[in-house]
């Protein structure tokens, strides 16, 4: 069916997404950043004043990515919507 590449790619981009964000990867990704965390801060490398300032800005970027994401996965399901609407 001509147009629904675009949302077959968007519905594996949905699926990829679950799969990382299932539970299991997150408790993994966790315990590697609190390993990691604990690792620098006992070595003297990382100080929490100094980490809490970049994670305010990774956080900020992090969001506007997901939103622009978001957005743009929005846009091509609502335009495949569209053009399914007006084929029927």
């Amino acid at each position: 069916m001509p147009g629904w590449k675009s949302l077959e790619e968007d519905l594996e981009g949905v699926a990829n997404d679950a799969y990382y964000m299932n539970p299991g990867m997150i408790k993994f990704l966790l315990v590697e950043n609190l390993a990691l965390k604990t690792l620098l801060h006992e070595k003297g490398i990382l100080d929490p004043e100094e980490f809490r300032e970049h994670q305010q800005k990774a956080a900020k970027i992090l969001d506007e990515k997901t939103k622009a994401e978001l957005k743009g996965h929005l846009k091509v399901v609502a335009e495949q919507l569209r053009k399914k609407d007006s084929a029927d």
